[in-house]
């Protein structure tokens, strides 16, 4: 950038990490976050998130938790776009306890949950087949007045159905289609819940 004359700044350089990120250059994003500092480049919000997302392909929550915790310590407040980046590193790294932390971290913070974060976190504790949680979850966002969508019970049924819950992914699956967000995934969850007779695994 500074060869063809122009001078790299913090829009700039947020998004060329986002651009890096989208095309899977996950390290090369996060060799552009770490240049700003170098540089000496104001980083804010936009940046900051931009980078916890490129932690996603790498599954690296240690580092997403270390950026989280750096832009704190820069006064920088984070969102509820920052956080739910947060979440989903936690999600893909099967880091369901540190996504709990994290949930409770933005409800501290008054950073209101919104259907990503709940769905994110429902996404997390059912890859480690806590469905008793993953419903837990799902309750206390209705509870907040946060509507569920297709997602969300694609979500739900998966973490029902990996916990050999088929009465209870089947209620999900009655649900979804009450609410008209019966999905593909939810049909076919629907199916296998009438079908099988798998004994709960606990």
């Amino acid at each position: 950038m500074r060869r063809s004359g122009i001078q790299p700044d913090t829009v700039l350089f947020s998004a060329l990490i986002t651009a890096l990120d989208k095309a899977g250059d996950w390290k090369g994003a996060l060799d552009v976050f770490q240049q700003m500092k170098d540089e000496h480049i104001k980083r804010n919000v936009v940046s900051f998130t931009a980078a916890i997302r490129a932690c996603v392909r790498g599954a690296r929550p240690e580092l997403a938790i270390s950026l989280l915790a750096e832009m704190k310590a820069l006064k920088l407040a984070p969102n509820v776009v920052t956080y739910n980046a947060v979440l989903a590193v936690c999600a893909a790294s099967s880091e369901w306890k540190l996504a709990e932390t994290v949930f409770s971290e933005m409800r501290v913070k008054n950073v209101d949950p919104d259907t990503t974060s709940f769905n994110t976190l429902i996404t997390a504790v059912g890859k480690a087949w806590q469905w008793e949680k993953a419903l837990f979850i799902y309750q206390e966002m209705k509870e907040s007045d946060v509507k569920p969508n297709a997602y969300t019970f694609e979500a739900l049924i998966r973490a029902c159905e990996e916990g050999g819950e088929w009465k209870t992914a089947l209620q999900l699956c009655e649900e979804s289609q009450r609410l008209g967000l019966d999905t593909k995934m939810t049909n076919r969850g629907k199916s296998r819940a009438l079908s099988t007779s798998r004994p709960n695994r606990r």
